[in-house]
């Protein structure tokens, strides 16, 4: 440990154990952190965090798994828990691993353990507080059972923090998802949610603290009811969740209030539930689809509602050093969304985004490797994933994507498969122009390494040769404005008169090959106004009008 920086064993990387492990290493903490997936472990790696292979299996013996945790902890002062109780284990299993993780912490002397819990210990009635989880009152099933798995760690030498997350909450855990296909039993009852950003914010702020121990609750301290939340969404474009819901009691249930870790100076990212949802926006459903064995494509779907009947699919493909979660992607993305249209943005899985860490290029070998044929299959292939469910799909490309989905749209329509649209924002029109000449070139191909830093966050990728050379051999394959030329679609292109990065001279070269007039956005350069982070919740003007002139396109498509 060197000043304040400390040794840390995060036991489970999923959900809230990976952001929060990272954010730890950004604080420069030494952190390992468990997982049972290989590939997980290269993404640990390249986040600068130290993967440890962990199945936790109930059949192996306590001391076995104990000294194993001691082995794969060692050296680490803090410790935390997140990962919940196993549901395929009794309750008698549970409390041994529980036991485990405190035999093997004990023995290696740490100084603080932080434990995830649940709210679900307390009475389903009133305002609760962390002094109302008493076994007498609680549920009598996973209530009594969580408090259980809580006090094996009550004579521990250590110090033990135990948090107490109401309903998780984030962008692909969106409490609207299930309950528009299954309803809330009662949506009178009061929210107690707590979203990833306070989850792991909590752990962070507890777990340095020597003055802290004990139990606190981490729940947003805004409560609306779900008939609040679902009146919200349904502004939103939401469907009308409220129609499916099972009963209309008048009853409250509990509040939890987490006035306890607040009195400590924790202040909740998330203290308007309301606002959550405007900011997470329109519906959002996480999707993947299979490329081959070892590959899958990460992407989200957009939707207005949950028909059945066959609507258009609009595809966006990012551009370079961007990613599906770039910017102020995702509300564009709902902007564009309608009765009679969807819209899927995702990775193209060689663009550096491991799907723990979404708004991150941590995949720098990935990146260096990628090659436009790779985008141009990829693209193909995921149209057609869409086609292949009865829907129309159209394609949209930003600066680089612009120059893949021309390609893909052009193969699409040779092998009869041809699309609906091809839209163009702020789009490459040659693909050639865009390699070094001379002794550049030279160069690059003696040290296969040309470094592109990213300005912003001081970042350097680099390409290796190779990209270069898979170009070369099928350049004309890879011709842009030809296959703009020789589409059969209707075309959008839009490019904003300001642009540096992709000169406005690159969109009239599109128009002439298209015969489609330029739509022109005065002002906002390459991303239309937007950066990244976004964190505003409504789109810069430039974006509005894009998104505008956008959808009139769209809506006229016949």
């Amino acid at each position: 440990m060197i000043g304040n920086k400390h040794t840390v064993f995060v036991i489970g990387g999923g959900w809230v154990g990976a952001p929060l492990s990272r954010s730890l290493f950004l604080e420069g903490h030494s952190v390992a952190v468990t997982t049972r997936s290989e590939q997980k472990q290269e993404a640990f790696r390249q986040a600068g965090l130290a993967p440890v292979f962990w199945d936790c299996d109930h059949h192996m013996p306590g001391s076995d798994r104990a000294r194993a945790l001691q082995k794969a902890g060692a050296n680490a002062t803090h410790w935390v828990l997140t990962i919940p109780p196993n549901k395929q284990w009794n309750q008698i299993e549970n409390e041994q691993w529980h036991q485990d993780v405190c035999d093997a912490a004990t023995a290696s002397e740490i100084k603080r353990l932080v434990v995830f819990s649940s709210t679900s210990v307390y009475p389903d009635k009133g305002v609760v507080r962390e002094q109302d989880a008493q076994a007498s009152s609680i549920s009598p099933h996973s209530g009594k059972s969580l408090l259980a798995l809580e006090q094996v760690f009550d004579a521990a030498p250590f110090d033990v923090v135990i948090l107490r997350f109401g309903g998780l909450i984030g962008a692909d855990r969106h409490p609207g998802m299930r309950a528009s296909q299954k309803g809330w039993s009662n949506p009178n009852r009061r929210m107690n949610v707590t979203t990833l950003e306070d989850a792991t914010s909590a752990c962070q702020h507890v777990l340095f603290s020597s003055t802290m121990s004990g139990a606190y609750n981490v729940v947003s301290p805004d409560h609306p009811t779900y008939l609040d939340f679902g009146t919200c969404l349904v502004d939103l474009n939401w469907p009308a969740i409220l129609g499916h819901a099972k009963e209309q009691l008048d009853v409250k249930g509990r509040t939890v209030s987490s006035e306890r870790l607040m009195d400590t100076g924790f202040g909740f990212q998330t203290s308007d539930v309301l606002g959550w949802a405007k900011a997470m926006g329109g519906m959002r459903s996480p999707i993947q689809i299979r490329l081959n064995d070892t590959k899958h494509i990460h992407g989200v779907l957009h939707q207005a509602n949950h028909s059945e009947e066959p609507k258009d699919v609009m595809v966006f493909a990012h551009g370079y050093k961007g990613f599906k979660d770039w910017g102020a992607w995702s509300l564009v993305m709902d902007a564009l969304t309608s009765e009679r249209r969807s819209v899927f943005r995702f990775d193209f899985t060689q663009n550096g985004i491991y799907p723990d860490f979404p708004k991150e290029i941590l995949d720098t070998q990935g990146w260096s490797q990628n090659t436009y044929r790779k985008e141009v299959d990829e693209l193909k292939a995921v149209c057609s994933h869409w086609q292949a469910q009865g829907h129309r799909v159209c394609v949209v490309g930003h600066s680089r994507g612009g120059g893949i989905a021309a390609i893909a749209a052009h193969e699409m329509q040779l092998a009869g498969a041809p699309l609906l649209a091809c839209l163009f924002w702020a789009s490459v029109s040659d693909f050639a122009a865009r390699f070094p000449e001379g002794k550049e070139l030279d160069q690059w191909q003696h040290s296969d390494r040309l470094e592109i830093k990213n300005q912003r966050t001081g970042q350097v990728l680099h390409h290796c040769f190779s990209f270069y050379e898979a170009f070369q051999k099928e350049a004309s394959a890879l011709d842009i404005q030809r296959s703009v030329k020789l589409l059969d679609c209707p075309v959008f292109i839009a490019h904003a008169e300001d642009d540096e990065s992709v000169l406005p001279s690159e969109a009239e070269a599109l128009e002439h090959a298209s015969g489609a007039q330029v739509n022109w956005i005065k002002s906002g350069g390459h991303t239309f106004g937007a950066c990244h982070p976004w964190n505003e919740l409504v789109l810069p003007i430039a974006l509005i009008e894009l998104a505008r002139r956008t959808r009139l396109f769209l809506d006229g498509l016949k």
